[in-house]
């Protein structure tokens, strides 16, 4: 039986018999009965757990329960084409450009150079598990091909060097090498 099916019935009957505040909220009104009588409702909310996708403001709870903190929402930054973009060397450039001047972004882009900082230095501790994905391909790509601009975003949004220190280890061990600092 899948390990996240406990916590999130656990979650669901906490939320319908009982919680400690006297607060009233949507989740006041579900039907504990009926989601479990329901396969698809229940997979819907182990998936939600899962992955951060379709969850439902239900869901969301359910996520904090199992994983201890909130996880940010969905935006649509998590319906990009990671690949495509670094396929095209305008748009990476675009992207690049837009993450070290802040200027000329798309929401994209924006919401990149909202994350890199905490990407670098925390290993994106605050994105959803597709942001963290997709970062990590970003600057794993970036450190490969364009390892100057790497060093510059490093300068600017990680002077300390944290990315470096917490993942050089790992990205050997896949064959990535950090460009040396100047």
């Amino acid at each position: 039986m899948n390990k996240l099916v406990v916590p999130v019935l656990f979650f669901l009957a906490v939320v319908v018999y009982g919680r400690p505040d006297t607060s009233t909220d949507e989740s006041d009104n579900i039907d504990i009965d009926e989601i479990l009588a329901n396969n698809r409702l229940v997979d819907s909310y182990i998936n939600c757990v899962k992955t951060g996708q379709k969850c439902t403001p239900i869901g969301q709870r359910a996520r904090v329960v199992v994983y201890g903190r909130p996880d940010t929402s969905t935006d649509e930054s998590d319906n990009i084409d990671i690949d495509e973009i670094l396929a095209n060397n305008r748009l990476v450039d675009s992207y690049i450009n837009c993450v070290k001047t802040g200027q000329k972004c798309t929401p994209i882009g924006q919401r990149a150079r909202e994350l890199l900082p905490d990407a670098l230095k925390t290993k994106c501790s605050t994105c959803t598990n597709i942001q963290k994905e997709r970062m990590q391909k970003a600057l794993e790509w970036v450190i490969q091909n364009k390892p100057n601009n790497f060093l510059e975003l490093e300068n600017q949004f990680d002077p300390e060097h944290q990315y470096r220190k917490q993942n050089s280890d790992e990205l050997k061990k896949r064959n990535i090498v950090l460009p040396p600092l100047k």
